[in-house]
């Protein structure tokens, strides 16, 4: 644009870029081509169907790339392209899905169909958020344990099945609505934005405020939750990524265009690349340190260390990382085509679907032997990694069908 222990594994999973998830996100469900017609009425920027078809093509490429991000996580980074690729997305995976969202969102307070919008994301959360934890609280006669990633469905539960009542029963709380399962931190985060979105929008210089905010608020740990032993709603995630978000509605209020020439798909990989291995290369020390930095990821301590100088040191990381992010962004919607393509954009409309449900793929390709006899990233076949890739394609495009939409449409896009 021109102008098992399960603590560690759900912190992993988290932290990581969505890493889970993740990810997922489409989770702008009003589409960007409803956002026009209301736009055309209320006269503002006019969001033409070749910017659809981008945003579309992108959508699609990025929900693989969740999929890889999840069902390449049990290799541990042992394999040359889990390590390239583990440390690569953080540069433009869940920042561009959550500019696309931004840019898919309405900043109008009072308009029926914001309302409309803002209320189907949050009946997909309810709906999500209640098949997973129907799935992973029980052992379905041990169906989980059959599988790695069965166990890895099945310990991302932990929290929820960890309290019993006194005939040891599971007990089922409000409370387990404002802990998002495993990959659905997105959708949780997306339905505080959309609701803050047209209050902030208010604000003279909403995207820098929204920067400095966001940097602020993670930096000096303004709200320091204990996701492990507390129900605090961690809000942390939903600050961090907040930026990015305002970016992809700063993007559309603004009626940024693509760059046409026949070097931005070239320029914008270098972008990218220009960015991708600092993450790859230089890992800092402790645990999952790179999520904290380029996936705006939380923990119970500053890994810099305590202290105002620790604080402002992070105070500035998190100013600079959303510029790099900011880049990476401009280079991978430079990359995607521009037209309407078999396949990629239908799928990347119902991308949705893949990003719920895609984790019971994981125990398909758990059957085929890719994660070891361990599941601990050793002793792999050498065809391991070959095979989950073409699985997250194939897989993708399944999840992503005609077919399987006219089943899982309830789920992914409620009559409300």
């Amino acid at each position: 644009m021109a102008a098992a222990t399960p603590r560690e594994h759900l912190e992993q999973q988290r932290v990581e870029a969505s890493l889970t998830g993740g990810a997922a996100s489409d989770a702008s469900t009003d589409s960007c081509e409803d956002q026009s017609e209301e736009e055309e009425v209320n006269e503002q920027p006019e969001v033409t169907k070749d910017r659809l078809y981008v945003l579309d093509n992108a959508k699609f490429v990025l929900i693989i790339c969740v999929v890889l991000t999840h069902l390449l996580a049990p290799l541990e980074g042992s394999n040359l392209t889990s390590r390239l690729f583990e440390g690569a997305r953080f540069a433009f995976m869940m920042p561009t899905f959550t500019f696309i969202s931004g840019y898919c969102s309405s900043t109008e307070m009072n308009s029926p169909r914001k309302y409309d919008a803002t209320l189907k994301v949050v009946s997909i959360y309810i709906l999500a958020q209640a098949f997973w934890l129907v799935l992973a609280r029980y052992k379905w006669w041990g169906f989980w344990d059959m599988t790695c990633f069965g166990k890895i469905i099945a310990g991302n539960a932990w929290w929820f099945v960890k309290d019993l009542d006194e005939d040891q029963n599971q007990t089922w709380r409000i409370e387990d609505w404002l802990r998002p399962y495993f990959h659905l931190w997105y959708l949780f985060c997306l339905i505080w934005w959309r609701i803050i979105l047209p209050y902030w929008w208010r604000l003279k210089y909403p995207l820098v405020t929204a920067w400095i905010v966001a940097a602020l608020f993670c930096a000096y740990d303004m709200y320091r939750a204990d996701p492990f032993h507390t129900w605090m709603v961690d809000l942390s995630y939903v600050v961090a990524w907040f930026p990015l978000f305002c970016f992809g509605t700063t993007a559309k209020q603004a009626n940024w265009k693509m760059w046409n020439n026949p070097m931005s798909a070239l320029v914008g990989f270098l972008a990218i690349c220009s960015i991708a291995w600092i993450p790859i290369v230089f890992k800092p020390p402790g645990v999952f340190t790179n999520g904290v930095i380029w996936a705006y990821g939380t923990s119970l301590t500053n890994f810099i260390g305590e202290g105002f100088w620790p604080n402002t040191l992070m105070f500035a990381i998190r100013l600079a990382v959303p510029l790099a992010h900011g880049m990476c962004i401009w280079g991978f919607l430079h990359i995607m085509p521009r037209g309407n393509l078999p396949v990629i954009t239908k799928g990347g409309e119902r991308c949705l679907a893949n990003y719920i449900l895609h984790p019971l793929g994981g125990c398909l390709i758990s059957l085929l032997g890719v994660y070891g006899p361990k599941c601990d990233g050793k002793n792999l076949p050498a065809w391991s990694e070959l095979w989950i890739i073409m699985f997250s394609i194939v897989s993708s495009i399944f999840w992503t069908s005609r077919w399987v939409w006219m089943v899982v449409w309830p789920l992914c896009d409620p009559p409300v």
